[in-house]
């Protein structure tokens, strides 16, 4: 049996053999001590570890909740830095209540995931958690899934998220949550033959056609979504998908809003029986 074991067991074993039987104990207990010594190394190392990364998160953490009314380039730059530093330890469920944000892209930041992350808790008594603003701020291709966007206390909007031209394009918003919201778009092209520029022909006669203009919940999956008593002025559905999925009970502004052929009846007719039976 000891043929099968590595060269450096069979010296091991040889060593343990040749000593006599008070050595034979104390060779034992060295080799135990030594194993403990390695176990206890391995936990002290996985605990500083651990207590590292909670330090840096909650640094990461303070640092964006001192910068998040700031509304400038500088507190911009420096909070996307801080999303970036929290998504490589693994963390992306970050608490942006309250932050005032213009014209941003997440997408443009490398900010790829927001999941479980909170933009308006509603009304609290944590004054720097009220007020949350975003204006032409962009979610394109961003895992919204999970978000809180606005959450709203009673029946009516105007104490979560207030949000202007905000975009969605590509995002995973798979139950993400714009209760009470109150969400408005200026910069919406309604006639869809505004959504492309005829640059003439190439040189082979085809024609060169540019989309200039995509909706602002285009590719957008609204599975499990929520704008329960939202106020919507203009927001664009065309393109979006799971929209039938989607919790429009007691919103506001629907007549407003644009959807795909045949898709506006349905929505409506969804968000007025599930008003109706409350």
């Amino acid at each position: 049996m000891l043929c099968f074991l590595p060269p450096q067991c069979l010296s091991l074993w040889h060593a343990h053999s040749d000593l006599g039987q008070i050595g034979q104990g104390i060779y034992v207990e060295a080799w135990g001590t030594v194993f403990d010594i390695l176990v206890v190394g391995i936990i002290l190392t996985i605990f500083t570890i651990n207590r590292d990364r909670r330090e840096k998160i909650n640094r990461y953490l303070d640092e964006i909740d001192d910068f998040k009314k700031w509304d400038n380039e500088e507190a911009r730059l420096r909070i996307a830095g801080n999303i970036r530093r929290l998504a490589k330890l693994g963390k992306t469920d970050i608490d942006l209540s309250g932050i005032v944000l213009r014209n941003f892209s997440f997408g443009d930041q490398d900010i790829g995931s927001l999941r479980g992350s909170i933009f308006s808790h509603g009304l609290t008594f944590a004054t720097s958690k009220n007020n949350t603003c975003l204006e032409n701020v962009d979610f394109l291709g961003v895992d919204c899934s999970g978000v809180v966007f606005s959450r709203n206390t009673g029946e009516f909007a105007g104490l979560g998220l207030v949000g202007k031209n905000l975009g969605f394009i590509n995002a995973n918003l798979n139950g993400a949550c714009f209760n009470g919201a109150k969400l408005a778009w200026t910069d919406y092209k309604a006639n869809e033959d505004d959504w492309h520029v005829d640059h003439g022909w190439d040189d082979h006669g085809a024609p060169i056609i540019q989309r200039v203009y995509y909706p602002a919940f285009s590719e957008a999956d609204l599975k499990g979504c929520s704008f329960r008593y939202a106020e919507l002025d203009h927001a664009d559905f065309r393109e979006a998908r799971n929209l039938l999925e989607v919790d429009f009970t007691g919103a506001k502004g629907l007549e407003t809003c644009f959807f795909d052929d045949k898709m506006r009846e349905r929505i409506l007719a969804a968000a007025a029986k599930k008003s109706n039976s409350l």
